[in-house]
């Protein structure tokens, strides 16, 4: 999908969107002759749902001192009553027993074989046929692809 096939597809949906919005107050309008009653009911709730917004915003604008405080009513304030403490909330101060990280380490001039330990395995543990095999196998898959 390259540049103009994208720009294409996002102005043809913002040709479909502005079509939509253009139709939406006929398609209202023809929702209300067919179906009145549910759009009466529709209209009847939204103005319910800005009556009640607008009777809580008077009781809250008149019950405290100064405009948008909720005042000092009991019923709010038993609302707070389990307030909790501000170093309830923080952390103390963590001890500085921790080590702090090396970037990179000393190199090591020798190594012992306690050392090296971890990172040897010794190959004639396993027995030397393991290995014979193994070769076996990839020689002759090389000796049958050579013409």
């Amino acid at each position: 999908m390259g540049l103009s096939d994208f720009t294409g597809y996002i102005a043809e949906l913002f040709f479909d969107f502005r079509n939509y919005i253009a139709a939406l107050p006929l398609k209202i309008k023809e929702f209300a002759h067919k179906e009145p009653r549910l759009m009466l009911l529709g209209a009847g709730g939204f103005v319910l749902i800005l009556v009640i917004v607008v009777l809580v915003m008077v009781v809250l604008s008149r019950s405290g001192g100064r405009p948008g405080s909720m005042g000092d009513s009991d019923a709010i304030t038993g609302l707070f009553a389990n307030e909790l403490s501000g170093e309830e909330f923080f952390l103390g101060e963590e001890p500085d027993f921790l080590p702090r990280s090396l970037l990179e380490r000393n190199r090591r001039d020798s190594w012992t074989a306690e050392d090296a330990a971890p990172f040897w395995t010794d190959p004639m543990e396993e027995g030397p046929r393991v290995y014979e095999d193994l070769m076996k196998d990839v020689v002759d898959r090389i000796m049958e692809r050579v013409p």
